[in-house]
């Protein structure tokens, strides 16, 4: 007798609480919606009625059901999950008459807001009703630390079995910790962590040249170090030196592992200062201003100390975070500050932070490896172990790392190749591609300041937010669900 290797009736079970989850997020952006007299409530409580309904017919109990999931169905869960999401999520955009998305437009949308990407088709953002706009930034905040972190932080029955695998499908990095032996703790722990932060982020630009409404949509993108902004103009919008310094402090703090902010809040100051990536981190960060910093003043150009200090700091933490705010032009920088730029793009802040990119963590790990090979050459004989933060990593640790580079490299020049192929110049593609495989959101040339993502064809869409999708769930979440072997036991 054949072993059933994934139980559906589970799965579909999961998926419905999934959808009324976000009937629940729809709820807000209809009252946004209501308070500013727009008709734009209709659609969200047409949306609403569309997750409601198949949500609670999956959700139904039946014969077959148990909560004690296993690890093919975790991984199939978190990939249909954010599938999921972005499809229902994409509705409000479709419908509603300040936006009026084709289909392919609007997923890609919302699966750059889930993904906190930030990559935009929308040309004129400041034309959209203030609901749309603020669930633009609620989807990005709910899929910063992750829509299954949230979703075990609710749902005490999937942490029968500490709910380990869902778990560690969606949470980034090389290793996972944990702040409490239970997943569900660790996961409300964490939600507390991002919620205080992006308050005080609130009350910080409102504090500014903001009002409230774009206060809160603008902490809530840059908290998730998703980028998305309630207008056109981005940061220029407000031409505040308060507003962008006090963003660069919001996106520095964000770009940390939230587990290290939780036990620095507990008082363990040294978790963090004695920290070997959050020591990379600002190295990275330090030594990237500076070149930046010293190509502007080569440069000649007359500038302001806000052009020099300010902005420039501002620009190189948002692209280093994934957070894709722009504060200065790529089109009109030195091409030395854009390789930097882009460089950091691809590296990403640290794991188990809402950044995006390959994370500094590995960096700091293939530095290492780097080092310990050339002693090799030297002293054949000598054993050369790799630790970091004193914990020494194994060689299967050091070969799924090299692993994930490589499929990260792979999937970011195959997508490039074949965005090319529709006449797109090479490197405005190579970054645009690397812009959603790192969830950054920046643009240049065809993407940039006088751009957005929509000048690709529908098909380069759908794989730009495949590839999105990709790299929020660090690439072996996704290609696991392609292996044959996965669906045979």
């Amino acid at each position: 007798m054949k072993t059933k290797v994934i139980n559906y009736r589970t799965v579909c079970r999961v998926m419905g609480w999934m959808l009324l989850l976000e009937a629940a997020m729809l709820i807000l952006p209809t009252l946004v919606s209501i308070s500013y007299g727009e008709n734009d409530y209709k659609v969200f409580l047409a949306a609403i009625g569309c997750c409601m309904v198949p949500g609670l017919l999956l959700a139904q109990p039946g014969s077959g059901f148990n909560t004690d999931v296993t690890r093919r169905e975790s991984y199939l869960l978190t990939g249909l999950c954010w599938v999921l999401f972005s499809a229902f999520g994409m509705l409000p955009l479709i419908w509603s008459p300040t936006c009026s998305l084709g289909v392919a437009d609007a997923f890609f949308e919302t699966m750059s807001g889930f993904t906190t990407t930030g990559a935009t088709v929308i040309a004129d953002v400041d034309r959209c009703s203030k609901g749309v706009l603020f669930w633009r930034s609620e989807i990005q905040w709910f899929g910063g630390l992750g829509i299954i972190l949230f979703t075990l932080a609710l749902l005490p029955a999937l942490n029968k079995t500490d709910g380990i695998w869902m778990f560690n499908t969606e949470t980034t990095g090389i290793t996972h910790d944990k702040i409490h032996p239970r997943i569900g703790h660790t996961a409300k722990t964490l939600w507390m962590v991002y919620s205080m932060i992006t308050i005080l982020c609130i009350l910080a630009l409102w504090a500014g040249p903001m009002d409230l409404f774009d206060s809160v949509c603008t902490s809530m993108s840059c908290v998730s170090t998703g980028g998305f902004s309630p207008h056109s103009a981005g940061l220029d919008y407000w031409d505040s030196a308060y507003i962008n310094g006090t963003m660069t402090i919001f996106m520095f703090v964000s770009g940390i592992n939230f587990i290290i902010l939780y036990r620095v809040a507990r008082g363990d100051r040294k978790s963090l200062t004695g920290n070997d990536v959050f020591r990379c981190y600002c190295m990275i960060l330090g030594v990237s201003y500076m070149i930046t910093l010293l190509s502007l003043l080569i440069s000649g150009e007359p500038r302001s100390l806000r052009n020099l200090l300010i902005d420039p700091l501002c620009q190189t933490v948002s692209a280093f975070t994934s957070t894709g705010v722009s504060s200065m032009p790529y089109e009109i920088m030195r091409p030395s500050v854009v390789a930097v730029l882009t460089l950091l793009m691809g590296i990403g802040a640290c794991a188990g932070s809402t950044s995006g990119g390959l994370k500094t963590d590995r960096l700091l790990v293939i530095c290492k490896n780097a080092r310990n090979e050339s002693r090799r050459i030297l002293y054949p004989n000598r054993m050369n172990a790799i630790h970091v933060n004193g914990t020494y990593l194994s060689d299967g640790i050091l070969i799924k790392i090299f692993a994930f580079l490589a499929c990260y490299l792979f999937l970011w020049l195959a997508t490039t190749v074949i965005t090319t192929m529709y006449g797109f110049p090479v490197f405005d593609s190579a970054f645009a591609v690397l812009s959603c495989l790192s969830n950054n959101g920046l643009g240049y040339g065809i993407t940039g300041s006088e751009g957005s993502f929509s000048v690709f064809p529908d098909l380069v869409k759908w794989l730009m937010s495949g590839v999105m999708l990709a790299g929020r769930l660090e690439i072996f979440t996704i290609i696991v669900l392609f292996i044959p072997r996965f669906w045979r036991g």
